[in-house]
């Protein structure tokens, strides 16, 4: 009895057998196929002169972003008027070099400063110091107020020996750095600045140097003295 149940169930005719290994080659093929046959994808094409570009703003952007954070940490602003403000003060705010002699040649050439949307229309001013400083713009603080605010404070001018007149337009960076309280890179700055400005018309103009104070002045002022100034060949 059992084995002829057995063999009912495993017994096929021709035509079966035939079906059945039909279905089980196409079950064999089918798991073998991902083996056989593997997908291969090719990578995207990418122009090389474009991705460059890419990169490069994407490094000037993150630059920009940096530069602009590490200069909002270097201010230090306090309220000031922009058509007497002096060099000193703005560099304690940590305006860069730059931008002061901008101020200052745009104030030279007779240039008013009415409002503080007027004192973001200089040229050479950054924008973010721009943003940075026109909140603290103030058209009706004096100069002496402004000499009252946390200005840095230059270190008191140690006389040096056999100082000799110094004429403002004509002397080297040595010449200058003979003079009481003028180290090598304040020396470079005035040189500079007379450079920009193309020559001082009066001596009391090398105080709109960048780092140069009125107490330093005063104490320079018996050495200066000045001439026409020639442009260097």
């Amino acid at each position: 009895m059992w084995q002829k149940t057995w063999k009912d169930y495993f017994t096929f005719t021709k035509k079966e057998r035939i079906a059945i290994s039909i279905l089980l080659a196409i079950i064999v093929v089918a798991a073998l196929l991902p083996f056989i046959f593997t997908p291969s994808f090719k990578e995207p094409f990418v122009r090389a002169d474009l991705q460059a570009q890419l990169n490069a703003a994407q490094s000037s952007a993150e630059s920009g972003l940096a530069d602009n954070a590490n200069a909002t940490n270097s201010f230090h602003p306090f309220k000031f008027n922009p058509n007497t403000v002096t060099a000193s003060a703005l560099e304690a705010m940590g305006v860069q070099e730059d931008e002061i002699n901008a101020i200052i040649i745009f104030r030279q050439k007779g240039g008013s400063i009415g409002s503080p949307e007027a004192f973001a229309k200089i040229p050479g001013i950054n924008s973010n110091t721009v943003n940075l400083l026109m909140p603290y713009i103030s058209l009706d603080i004096t100069q002496d107020t402004i000499v009252k605010a946390p200005i840095v404070k230059q270190e008191k001018a140690v006389a040096k020996k056999n100082n000799k007149m110094i004429d403002i337009n004509t002397a080297s960076a040595s010449d200058f750095e003979t003079l009481p309280g003028i180290d090598e890179a304040l020396a470079n700055r005035i040189v500079k600045f007379r450079t920009t400005i193309h020559g001082f018309t009066a001596i009391e103009d090398i105080v709109n140097t960048s780092g140069l104070d009125k107490d330093l002045f005063e104490t320079i002022k018996p050495y200066l003295t000045i001439s026409v100034y020639k442009e260097p060949e």
